[in-house]
């Protein structure tokens, strides 16, 4: 945590008890979702946990950011189905503080087609209500992990899904509710654009609400030869969509943008940034709009401060305006290590602040 800004941070604080580390799913948590209730300031975590042979979505909030309430289980029942395991966690904050969560539920025997599923908290995270599902599993199924955003009573839940029986309804869809959550409208079809799943981790969606109460989803899965992110944008609360793609192009990338995330500021201020492919390196870059995402502008020179094959980033506005942007990367690594089969290093967690453009 940072109490000047961004400028330095704190030490690391544990979030799992020591003996149950082993029970922690590494490989599924490299992006823990962090959200914080603008009002009093707690820090909420919703994280993966290994429980038995089953993966299950966990909960700990803290109001200091040091010391942190023990993890509260919010999936239920789901992952005791052998044929079901909850990934992915996306959390907010809405409307009275109330703590919004939503995962998917991996099919385990069904080419990883997975279920959206949605719980939420009105006691600070110390309980959690049923898990709903939000899709119709007999017409679409997710492909990739869920973004969700909160501004007051609006709550929207964005993902890509693949069509059960009709390819063409495949694509990024967005479900949008007015009351925090207690009720969802149908999933809208948003772009149609299959979902990549040559590499599915990479390709989940970020979404945000910014200042004027418009919502925005960006999204990696471009068309091949696609040299920038797509951003999304509604301005009814989720009824009516418009989408730009390419933004913020990068010259030559050998694979399409991935690892997006989104951020909002004040005055509709956006920032976005994603990694891109270039031979055996990954490269990070970042763009800015000043107008709800109708401009961008050209990219920061994120490789002038940063070595190293980066990848996994993300992105926010400090309270003073400044972008604080976070990444982990291989600097210095000489021995790669074998996980699931792909040479992966040590990486370690680095961060710069980029000045109000």
């Amino acid at each position: 945590m940072s109490a000047d800004d961004g400028q330095t941070f704190g030490a690391d604080v544990r979030l799992i008890p020591e003996p149950d580390l082993q029970h922690f799913t590494s490989w599924q948590t490299a992006r823990p979702a962090v959200a914080v209730d603008g009002l009093s300031g707690r820090v909420y975590v919703a994280m993966e946990w290994q429980v038995g042979s089953s993966a299950e979505i966990f909960v700990t909030s803290s109001a200091d950011g040091a010391a942190f309430a023990p993890p509260v289980k919010v999936s239920g029942e789901v992952g005791a189905d052998s044929d079901r395991e909850p990934i992915f966690p996306a959390i907010a904050v809405g409307a009275g503080g109330r703590v919004l969560v939503a995962w998917i539920a991996l099919s385990r025997f069904h080419d990883n087609h997975g279920y959206v599923w949605f719980a939420s908290s009105d006691d600070s995270g110390a309980t959690f209500s049923t898990p709903r599902q939000l899709n119709d599993a007999a017409v679409l199924e997710t492909g990739s992990a869920v973004a969700l955003a909160a501004d007051g009573e609006r709550v929207h839940v964005a993902g890509w899904f693949e069509g059960v029986a009709d390819p063409a309804r495949g694509g990024l869809w967005v479900a949008s509710s007015l009351d925090r959550g207690d009720t969802f409208a149908p999933f809208v079809q948003v772009s149609s654009q299959p979902f990549n799943d040559t590499n599915p981790v990479f390709d989940w969606p970020s979404a945000v609400v910014d200042s004027a109460g418009a919502l925005h989803v960006a999204w990696t899965s471009a068309p091949s030869g696609e040299l920038g992110p797509c951003l999304t944008t509604s301005d009814d609360h989720g009824l009516t969509f418009h989408t730009a793609c390419g933004l913020g192009t990068m010259p030559s990338p050998t694979t399409p943008p991935s690892a997006v995330s989104l951020a909002a500021g004040a005055q509709r201020s956006l920032a976005l940034t994603w990694t891109t492919q270039d031979g055996p390196t990954r490269s990070l870059s970042v763009a800015y709009s000043s107008d709800g995402g109708a401009n961008f502008s050209p990219l920061f020179p994120v490789d002038a401060i940063a070595t190293g094959s980066r990848y996994d980033s993300c992105v926010s506005f400090t309270t003073s305006g400044n972008l604080l942007l976070a990444w982990t990367d291989e600097r210095g690594c000489s021995a790669p290590k074998e996980q699931m089969g792909v040479p992966m290093c040590d990486s370690g967690v680095y961060s710069v602040i980029l000045p109000h453009p």
